[in-house]
């Protein structure tokens, strides 16, 4: 069986832009991939990057990177998401909020994870899956005032 390359992108928000970084290295270099796997941010670059493995391709979604802001990109999502619930039944729980942590930081796992947990059954029991509206967690907001 010949040996195939994949290449993984993973999430991070904003790391994101590391990895059109990268992929514009491995293109130059001429690295092909038989595979694009990703997930969350790294799953809008694989499927990007799937669609045009190519230079002209990286350089568009190093554009669309250099465009991005928090605020708009949050805008859209909400704008987004506003759109699409009328169309399918969606239910967004809301993110865990806040979360001062690194991506790459797991020391807190298991703290991340009791908080998401009940955060989650604080949803339900307050009828989240009866509410189709968007959760203020995902409207532009501040932590300023918790540090």
């Amino acid at each position: 069986m010949p040996t195939q390359t994949a290449i993984v992108f993973a999430g991070g928000g904003s790391l994101g832009a590391v990895q059109v970084g990268m992929l514009r290295a491995l293109v130059e270099a001429e690295v092909q991939f038989d595979m694009v796997v990703g997930a969350s941010v790294g799953a809008i670059n694989g499927a990007y990057f799937a669609a045009r493995p190519n230079a002209q391709g990286v350089e568009t979604l190093a554009e669309f990177w250099r465009g991005l802001s928090r605020t708009e990109s949050m805008r859209q999502l909400v704008s987004d998401i506003e759109h699409f619930r009328t169309l399918t039944s969606l239910h967004i729980v809301p993110p865990l909020c806040p979360v001062d942590v690194s991506v790459f930081n797991f020391d807190q796992t298991e703290s991340l994870l009791e908080r998401a947990y009940e955060q989650t059954l604080r949803w339900l029991d307050h009828g989240g899956l009866e509410r189709t509206k968007v959760p203020g967690a995902l409207t532009v907001h501040s932590h300023a005032h918790e540090h």
